[in-house]
């Protein structure tokens, strides 16, 4: 009869002290602020003892993998394009994909970190819903790729995210020979693809001598109403010369800025016209059909995908990089 592993041999098979083998063997490594370097050595040792315990452990062929949302997410958002994407690459691969939620909170984090640290996942992938930094800290000791994020002040990671600077900027080059006079209404001014996608906008100005300063730009905090507010108080000033093209932060705000532009008694392109961001469907359904610059999501959840899978083969052994995804320019009626 093959005689029973302990955690005292692999303790010391592994160098670490047997309290530590334990915390990790039991999912409780992170609230001990145990290494992630530290906390794969010991699974990789206890795999290779043949420590019964772990039910699947990560590096005995392990075909699952985990999807941790951090943040909330709605029914009409766009980037469950990517998760639909990311479950079927996965499914092409014969991995199974785990979504985990973090409700958004500490305790939901916490509860994520301690499952994905398990030893039931081969490897996993942090995504946000929104392009940022991420508040939490998912320190684990599988192989992990950052989708739509990345860590605070942490570049040396596998990441995936959008080339807003790019496609803005290819979007403003293509107009900016037809239209001269833009106004921006803009998202949450804090946000890095809002400052981005401005900052391409006033490049590709700039470049042809116009000049796109602060006061033509309106931050809206991705709000319906305080688009069309602000928009059509624009519109009707008087005291202000009228844009001819209006740069919207989403394909949401521009639906908001259409009801301003004819409101202020203004058609859609003859008068002004409007351009979006992310290709939602609601784009190709008004009236007229939405120029805007496609978010490249179903790309991205494919390629985190197959990122983690050369993570997960390679031992880790995938170089750190942050790819940056451009989206196409959508030019449609209302430029």
């Amino acid at each position: 009869m093959t005689k029973k592993v302990t955690m005292a041999q692999i303790a010391a098979a592994a160098g670490v002290s047997q309290p530590t083998v334990s915390l990790v063997l039991n999912g409780s490594a992170d609230n001990a602020r145990i290494k992630p370097q530290t906390q794969l050595k010991v699974l990789e040792v206890a795999q290779r003892l043949g420590y019964h315990r772990l039910n699947q452990p990560v590096l005995a062929g392990a075909r699952r993998i985990a999807l941790v949302l951090d943040g909330s997410i709605i029914t009409n958002d766009h980037f469950i394009t990517a998760l639909n994407e990311a479950n079927e690459r996965a499914n092409e691969l014969g991995l199974t994909l785990c979504q985990l939620d973090t409700a958004n909170n500490d305790q939901g984090c916490a509860i994520v970190r301690k499952e994905i640290n398990s030893g039931f996942y081969a490897g996993v992938i942090i995504a946000t819903n929104v392009t940022s930094e991420l508040r939490h800290d998912f320190a684990c000791a599988v192989p992990q790729v950052y989708l739509n994020c990345m860590p605070r002040n942490n570049f040396e990671v596998c990441a995936i995210v959008p080339d807003d600077y790019g496609a803005s900027y290819d979007l403003a080059v293509s107009l900016v020979g037809k239209y001269q006079r833009p106004l921006i209404v803009a998202g949450d001014e804090w946000m890095r693809a809002t400052a981005d996608r401005c900052r391409a906008i006033r490049d590709a100005y700039q470049e042809q001598g116009i000049a796109v300063s602060g006061e033509h730009i309106i931050y809206t905090s991705w709000s319906f109403k305080n688009a069309f507010t602000k928009t059509y108080a624009r519109l009707t000033d008087r005291a202000q010369p009228r844009p001819d093209i209006i740069f919207c932060g989403s394909d949401f705000l521009a639906a908001s800025v259409y009801q301003a532009v004819f409101c202020a008694g203004l058609k859609i392109p003859q008068d002004i016209a409007v351009a979006g961001f992310d290709d939602q469907p609601l784009a190709s359904n008004l009236v007229p059909e939405l120029t805007t610059v496609e978010l490249p999501y179903a790309q991205m959840g494919a390629m985190a995908v197959d990122l983690l899978q050369q993570c997960i083969q390679q031992k880790g052994a995938v170089p750190a990089k942050i790819n940056r995804l451009k989206g196409r320019v959508m030019l449609r009626a209302s430029t």
